[in-house]
């Protein structure tokens, strides 16, 4: 994983192979989620992750955005807040609902 941090836009194969319909958006975004997890992304990099999850959030099932969302509650990242932007946005009540809770806690005022 340590590899990744010197390497420039790790995660720009990984948007695109997505984007072109090569790779589905879950394994694409539990794999964002496992570099973010390890901490195998550069800072600077944290904001290319989160626009991937973002992005796909739409297209990912409910266990992968709880997994996001609760990543975003962990780390306290404003590069990952659109994440819970997407949550509350979302169709599924369990989403939202996480969403909901995680917006409180991080202190973010609904924007809808």
């Amino acid at each position: 994983f340590h590899t990744l941090l010197a390497v420039p836009a790790p995660l720009r194969p990984l948007a695109d192979a997505v984007d072109r319909q090569v790779l589905p958006p879950d394994p694409a975004a539990q794999l964002a989620l496992g570099l973010i997890m390890q901490q195998a992304l550069a800072p600077e990099d944290l904001p290319e992750a989160a626009a991937l999850l973002v992005d796909h959030f739409d297209a990912l099932d409910a266990e992968t955005k709880i997994a996001a969302l609760n990543l975003c509650l962990h780390l306290n990242e404003e590069a990952l807040f659109g994440l819970v932007e997407a949550g509350l946005r979302d169709p599924d009540p369990t989403v939202q609902d996480f969403a909901s809770d995680a917006a409180q806690d991080l202190g973010l005022a609904p924007s809808y």
